[in-house]
């Protein structure tokens, strides 16, 4: 019975504004964080000076508590790279990718719907979305006039083949080192004028040259990875 007279008195004193309610009363329940299993494809880009946009996708697989994964790089024909040290608690996503140094540090977003931080490299940081599902299809290329054709050159003893070709779906280019390489393809080709720009995200490469007033050689630098090489480009006859 004494508990049920202190507990109506309370109350009322609480009603009157007369009393505190005791600490235990008052706390409300703490906010959750939002967890979400870092299992799954993810995909997202990073940025980088000069090059541009580089598009990459997380695959993570998860056996006994424990997360293995690979990371593919999308402009470079989905090449994998394993994943390693992946780390989530469902809040937050870490891993490092071994061969290149590189790294990832993010936090799951609720506003965004996924992984939101920092991609870590020797060449720079960038910020990096990683949201959930595969790769979105490219959108369609631009169209970009006077270049069509086969061109070749060389810098530091290695042949350099540029393939350019314009249909329908815009303008597809590509480069390779004879011997070297595969066919890789350039992302990014514009054209001011004479001024012509070309990169290759996935290697890190950029070049940036003048076309003749002929319209058969391609004259400029060839820049990777920090470094600068005087590269030209000669128009073959078809």
């Amino acid at each position: 019975m004494k508990t049920t007279i202190l507990g109506a008195a309370a109350f009322a004193a609480v009603i009157a504004g007369g009393c505190v309610l005791p600490v235990a009363m008052a706390q409300t329940p703490k906010v959750q964080a939002q967890k979400v299993t870092a299992a799954g494809t993810w995909h997202g880009s990073i940025m980088r000076a000069g090059i541009g946009e580089i598009r990459l996708e997380l695959r993570i697989e998860e056996k006994a508590g424990v997360l293995t994964g690979v990371g593919a790089n999308m402009d470079q024909g989905g090449a994998t790279t394993p994943l390693g040290n992946i780390v989530s608690d469902g809040a937050t996503l870490k891993f490092s990718v071994p061969a290149s140094g590189a790294g990832f540090s993010g936090k799951w977003d609720a506003k965004v719907k996924g992984w939101v931080g920092e991609w870590t490299h020797p060449a720079g940081n960038s910020a990096a979305t990683f949201k959930a599902g595969p790769t979105p299809a490219s959108a369609p290329l631009p169209k970009v006039t006077g270049l069509d054709g086969r061109w070749e050159g060389s810098a530091m003893g290695m042949s350099m083949l540029v393939r350019i070709e314009s249909n329908e779906s815009g303008t597809q280019a590509s480069m390779e080192s004879p011997g070297q390489t595969g066919a890789m393809p350039i992302k990014i080709l514009t054209r001011d004028g004479a001024n012509v720009v070309f990169a290759i995200p996935a290697m890190m490469m950029r070049f940036d040259g003048k076309l003749s007033v002929a319209g058969d050689k391609l004259e400029g630098t060839m820049t990777q990875a920090g470094q600068g090489l005087a590269l030209t480009l000669t128009k073959q006859k078809s």
